[in-house]
């Protein structure tokens, strides 16, 4: 039986390699490796998903990223060397491709953030690129460009291909917020900086707070103690139950943000850098609403973004079916992969 190794490293990948992993797993062995970041595990853990730990996060300096690097690499070689992998397919880890180049497999390696320099690990050890389509104009003239396959949409329409909320808002609506990757190394984090907007929407609305870590948990249940409307739930959630309770969703980070606006539930970007070319698509299509100066986000912002909700659901049908083609385009690429492999061992 054909080995697929999977290593996810970050929560947005859980949601993303879930389906896939069943899929595969009736006429493949999947080997799902994860480390411990942000809620990773816990969502492995309610999506069902049979992973082995190895490696954590180093933290967001350099020269800890660069050792933590290969310390995880090493740690992954020592871990699957044995274990006669096939092909490796992961979204968005560093790791995977330097790793699969390492035990002489190919590696396709797909990813989203036109900003994260770690990405260029993958450009270099990675036989395949999987790249969204919004990203075919920052693609151009890039050493690596042959080696990408642009897929249609958005990476979140390929799980979420078949969930739309067409329900009726509450008013007051119940709003949701993620921050920002405080840990990330492709922006700098600024202490506090959605604290006051949070505080004033709290006069009005009740505001779930969604923390990524333990860091995030104790910052904001500190803060939830000086406003009764902000709560910080004990347990990670996964995206459907969130949505069924959620009618605004503030996002000031990438994936659950787009996963939100997918679903059709009104919501706002905060991404505190540079807009990513996947979060543009969305706005480009109407889906997806940006406001940078959390000042601007108040009770009349918040009731104009439920009245703006009225947009067609052409729109929505057109993103479920690309990814129903992506989900088809990936499934073809690790066939004919590992096809392809196995006439070249033979």
């Amino acid at each position: 039986m054909k080995k697929i190794w999977i290593d996810i490293t970050n929560t947005p990948e859980a949601n993303f390699f879930e389906d896939f992993i069943i899929e595969w797993g009736k006429k493949y062995e999947v080997i799902v490796t994860a480390r411990s970041l942000s809620n990773t595990l816990e969502l492995l853990d309610k999506n069902g998903i049979q992973y082995h730990v190895v490696g954590s996060h180093y933290g967001k300096k350099k020269i800890a990223k660069i050792f933590g690097f290969f310390k995880r690499c090493s740690e992954l070689y020592s871990f699957l060397k044995s274990k006669n992998i096939d092909i490796a397919f992961s979204h968005s880890s560093f790791y995977s491709p330097y790793v699969a180049k390492k035990l002489n497999i190919p590696c396709i390696y797909a990813n989203d953030n036109e900003f994260a320099n770690g990405n260029y690990v993958g450009f270099i050890f990675a036989q395949y690129i999987l790249f969204p389509e919004a990203l075919k104009k920052w693609t151009q003239g890039r050493f690596f460009e042959k080696k990408v396959t642009f897929f249609p949409g958005v990476k979140e329409g390929i799980y979420l291909r078949n969930v739309y909320y067409e329900k009726t808002i509450k008013r007051p609506p119940t709003i949701y917020f993620r921050p920002e990757p405080w840990n990330a190394e492709y922006h700098e984090f600024i202490s506090g900086a959605f604290d006051s907007m949070l505080a004033d929407l709290s006069k009005e609305f009740k505001i779930i707070i969604m923390p990524r870590d333990k860091a995030q948990t104790e910052h904001y249940k500190k803060l939830s103690l000086k406003h009764t409307n902000l709560l910080v739930p004990s347990k990670v959630q996964t995206v459907d139950k969130i949505a069924e309770d959620c009618d605004v969703f503030l996002g000031a980070g990438g994936s659950m943000t787009r996963e939100f606006a997918f679903m059709g539930i009104p919501t706002v970007s905060m991404y505190p850098d540079k807009t990513l070319e996947v979060d543009q698509y969305l706005i480009d299509h109407g889906v997806l609403a940006s406001e940078k100066d959390s000042s601007k986000i108040d009770a009349d912002f918040i009731y104009s973004l439920i009245d703006k909700r009225e947009q067609s659901d052409e729109v929505y049908k057109s993103l479920q079916e690309k990814g129903k083609q992506t989900r088809g385009l990936i499934n073809s690429l690790i066939e004919n992969t590992l096809l392809k492999n196995a006439e070249h061992t033979s």
